[in-house]
């Protein structure tokens, strides 16, 4: 069985009685605080019994039942089984652990994003097992070699290093970003290929096969270091997907100040349309809404946007049951509030209210109401 150690200072992550996780990419995942990390690993009693205490909970998933018997027979040698080591701790933490526990640097170390001085840091240091080390970039659905991470690191520090030496505006930057995003060259992968390698930020820059996900990554990777906030928007339809970017621009110099859309994939070289295009460049809500209504596409990032949500949000903050919707996580009520959270995040990087001042009813509705409206018409 495929397993992983992670190792975290994460307390939001962590609960004392819980060091068993499951995910797609390996069939079980030991979660260990860094504080108490020693003891962890040498404590077999104790991670028993945190065994045994989460089985309780799992007596309806055989598959999760049969890792676990599986965990609980290997006690004494499951870290002898475990493939590969995530580190998501401070990077000091990272060298004191790796220069403490030499054990795991036969394993495969997985780092989360760091800066190039990190990177070179831990090359220089780490030379002899450099083979053995991976990273997990947002950008990234798979895993990546550190090697291949840090030329892709380097590549977009060189792009941004020569956007900023023009000292341009906003958009701009955003236009500059956007051509060279877009001049890629629209192209799947072949049938014998993984899907990812047109799609992960590392690959979809450093190789020749780049889809819709791929441009949304390598543009929001860029504008990210420019400290343009963005995010990428995922969209689904029954036989369909597609992704783009939505960018919050405020640029004094042309009197901007507005939220739009990016779709580098649609405006790409292609084997049809061998030159520039920008049909698909800063475009607003209203204008992309009938484009995806004749796609089926359903919005994953503001899955509640519609022209009068802020008559909506009028009317859940009138309600008299709010707080009973609030509580029931499946209801349209919350999905409305966390459309509005989103939206407002993007432009001011806080959200507009949280939930337990609704469950205590200490909002000030209408004042919030007045802001949303701003942030809405932008």
């Amino acid at each position: 069985m495929r397993g992983k150690i992670l190792i975290t200072d994460d307390t939001d992550f962590f609960y004392d009685y819980q060091m068993l996780f499951f995910e797609k990419s390996f069939d079980y995942i030991i979660v260990l605080y860094n504080d108490n990390l020693i003891e962890k690993l040498n404590n077999k009693k104790d991670f028993t019994d945190s065994i045994n205490y989460q089985e309780k909970f799992l007596t309806y998933d055989q598959d999760a039942l049969e890792i676990l018997n599986h965990i609980k027979d290997n006690v004494d040698n499951i870290f002898d089984k475990i493939e590969y080591v995530e580190l998501d701790i401070d990077f000091n933490d990272i060298l004191t652990f790796l220069d403490n526990n030499p054990y795991f640097k036969n394993k495969k170390i997985i780092f989360r994003e760091l800066d190039e001085d990190k990177y070179n840091e831990i090359e220089r240091k780490y030379s002899d097992i450099i083979d053995n080390l991976f990273v997990y970039d947002s950008g990234n659905d798979t895993i990546k070699p550190l090697k291949s991470t840090k030329k892709a690191v380097n590549k977009i520090d060189e792009l941004v290093y020569n956007i900023k030496a023009y000292n341009l505006s906003v958009i701009e930057q955003v236009m500059y970003a956007y051509d060279i995003v877009k001049n890629k060259k629209y192209k799947i992968e072949n049938a014998n290929e993984a899907p990812y390698i047109s799609r992960d930020f590392n690959d979809a820059l450093l190789g020749d096969k780049i889809v819709c996900v791929g441009y949304a990554r390598i543009l929001k990777k860029i504008l990210d270091n420019l400290n343009i906030p963005n995010e990428i928007v995922e969209l689904y339809s029954k036989n369909d997907g597609h992704a783009r970017n939505i960018v919050y621009i405020n640029d004094s110099k042309y009197d901007i100040d507005g939220v739009y859309y990016f779709d580098a994939s649609f405006d790409s070289l292609n084997e049809k349309y061998n030159l520039s295009l920008y049909r698909y460049f800063a475009k607003t809500s209203d204008e992309l809404m009938e484009f995806d209504k004749c796609k089926n596409y359903y919005n994953s990032f503001i899955p509640e946007y519609n022209l009068s949500i802020n008559n909506e949000l009028r009317m859940i903050f009138n309600s008299d049951n709010i707080v009973n919707k609030v509580l029931d996580n499946s209801s349209h009520e919350i999905s409305v509030f966390r459309t509005v959270n989103t939206m407002t995040k993007l432009v001011t990087n806080e959200n507009l209210f949280d939930y337990y001042k609704i469950l205590y009813n200490a909002l000030n509705k209408e004042e919030l109401v007045k802001k949303f409206d701003y942030i809405s018409s932008l």
